[in-house]
């Protein structure tokens, strides 16, 4: 998991710490850390994969997401799917100095 990744999820997570928090990345949203492990449980076909510094990951599929965010409430699991797109139009990790930055300038 690279910084920017770890950095967005660690602001979600400060925001929503009860709540699985969903990255839309080109082809899938992904899970992360904790959050992956969790929707992982009610997933049976997910399967988890190992990141740098042994964090978890997981993939889910664009197509499905609305049937496993259903699933995730249906199980009283609260989840947030997030999209953000970079300098170059593409789905990532939202960058935290911009989500601060925006958020301040909105005082």
């Amino acid at each position: 998991m690279d910084k920017k990744a770890n950095e967005a999820y660690c602001y979600y997570k400060q925001q929503l710490p009860d709540t699985v928090c969903l990255f839309r990345l080109e082809d899938a949203y992904v899970a992360i850390c904790d959050d992956a492990v969790k929707v992982a449980n009610y997933i049976p076909d997910a399967k988890l994969e190992e990141c740098e510094n042994h964090m978890a990951s997981l993939k889910l599929p664009v197509a499905d997401i609305l049937d496993i965010v259903g699933i995730l409430a249906s199980n009283g699991v609260k989840a947030k799917t997030i999209k953000s797109r970079n300098n170059l139009g593409k789905f990532d990790f939202p960058d935290v100095k911009t989500l601060e930055d925006e958020r301040n300038a909105d005082y």
